[in-house]
């Protein structure tokens, strides 16, 4: 699950978002969460360390073929 963190949980970091205007963006990202009973996003969050930027976790139990995950 996402709320496990580093190390138990996937994660996306360093992101960058180049908008339709063709600027880059560090800072304006939204988590979504189409299948909250599938799988959930914890996030973003802003870090200085290297290499890790804005991020954020995500995970879940995911569920068997045919129930909409």
């Amino acid at each position: 699950m996402p709320s496990d963190g580093y190390s138990k949980a996937a994660y996306q970091r360093d992101m960058f978002y180049i908008g339709l205007s063709g600027v880059g963006v560090w800072d304006i990202l939204t988590a979504e969460q189409p299948s909250p009973n599938c799988y959930q996003v914890t996030g973003p969050f802003s870090s200085t360390a290297s290499g890790w930027g804005i991020y954020f976790y995500a995970g879940g139990p995911g569920a068997p073929s045919g129930t909409g995950c």
